[in-house]
Formats: C-alpha cells, sequence, structure tokens
C-alpha cells in the first residue's frame, strides 16, 4: 500500500469512540505502523471484519472477513459500520435521541 506519512492518521484512537460507546462488540489492533493499520473489528452482530486502513486508500476490508460483503472500501468507521451494521444503526440513533431530549431538557431547565 502506497501511503502518505505525512497525513498520518491515528487509527487506533479513531476507533476508541466505537468501543467506548459500545457501537462495536470488539476492536483488536494487529498492526499500527506509521503508515498503515490493521484491525479485526466485530460488530454487534459478531461479524468478524478483516481491516486495512490508510490515509490515502481509506479504510479497505480485507477478503477473509465474514461475511464477504459487496463494497470492500470505506472512507471512515461510521460508514462502514452504517452500511452493514444495523445494531450500530439502532445504538447511535438511540444514543442521539437520548442526547437531544438531555439538552433539550436542560435548556427548558435553564429557561426557568
Amino acid at each position: 500500500m502506497d501511503c502518505d506519512n505525512e497525513n498520518h492518521i491515528d487509527f487506533e484512537k479513531e476507533v476508541e469512540e466505537f468501543t467506548k460507546f459500545n457501537y462495536v462488540e470488539k476492536i483488536e489492533i494487529i498492526s499500527n505502523q506509521t503508515d498503515q493499520c490493521e484491525m479485526i473489528f466485530t460488530t454487534l452482530e459478531k461479524n468478524v471484519l478483516h481491516l486495512k486502513c490508510c490515509t490515502q486508500e481509506g479504510i479497505i476490508v480485507l477478503p477473509d472477513s465474514k461475511p464477504c460483503l459487496e463494497q470492500t472500501r470505506f472512507e471512515s468507521f461510521d460508514i462502514l459500520l452504517s452500511q452493514y451494521s444495523p445494531l450500530y444503526n439502532q445504538k447511535f440513533n438511540n444514543d442521539l435521541i437520548n442526547k437531544l431530549q438531555i439538552l433539550a431538557q436542560n435548556q427548558v431547565e435553564d429557561e426557568n
């Protein structure tokens, strides 16, 4: 893979929120080099996605992933999970609704 070191992205840091908010079952970093990162994503549905991440080529789902996916290149982890993890979509939407309700409630309390 031809990756650009000047645009280095810390992919390990990029995926922290997905485990923190339980949007995936598990993330295992296999290798994290300057120019690329390889990891195993286990979705909430227990699908195992073997990923190679690079700043120029994006996120690539490797052929040994289960299930085999129609689309294999993604610009972000959000897009990948939105397309292939209905439970991620459900949890993310529920969390967003809860946060909006809390913000609305706080705004009403501040006005009183």
